[in-house]
């Protein structure tokens, strides 16, 4: 019985010993602007309009944010992005709720307007802010031309220090 507990004991150990570590980084980004009387705000996860003159959080609270929609109205005019891994792209698609309406962001400029690189508990924190212009098509309808605020956030992993 003895000899079984400490076999398995150094299993355990071993297992622990073998397994890799696991620290994740944190990458967010996401853009708000005005266009015909709404605000357009996007994350990694979603994009919804609202009107205008709705008060929001700040872009730095809202690109962390996993659920846009604050209201039932704001979450049923919500799109869900079609990618949620590819950062911001030169084409962005989002795939509305319900009827699978689509809406594509697709840049037409960028500006890059700062960029703050700092050490956070020995990982490194990149936030760049940017002011870009895309073209915007919500299904069949009109272009439209909209100027947005957009940040790219990115906390590493630790990287060996």
């Amino acid at each position: 019985m003895r000899t079984r507990l400490t076999i398995g004991a150094y299993a355990v150990v071993a297992a622990l010993a073998a397994a890799p570590r696991a620290e994740a980084a944190i990458w967010a980004w996401g853009c708000q602007g005005r266009v015909d009387g709404r605000q357009i705000i996007f994350n990694r996860y979603a994009l919804i309009e609202i009107p205008a003159k709705a008060k929001r959080a700040k872009l730095d609270d809202l690109i962390h944010a996993n659920d846009l929609a604050n209201s039932k109205a704001a979450a049923a005019a919500g799109f869900d992005a079609g990618d949620v891994n590819s950062g911001l792209t030169e084409k962005m698609e989002f795939i509305r709720r319900g009827d699978g309406e689509r809406l594509t962001l697709t840049e037409i400029s960028s500006t890059k307007l700062a960029v703050r690189t700092r050490t956070v508990h020995k990982r490194d924190e990149i936030r760049t802010r940017m002011r870009k212009l895309y073209r915007l098509v919500r299904g069949g309808g009109p272009v439209r031309m909209v100027t947005m605020q957009c940040i790219d956030y990115l906390l590493s992993t630790r990287g060996g220090r």
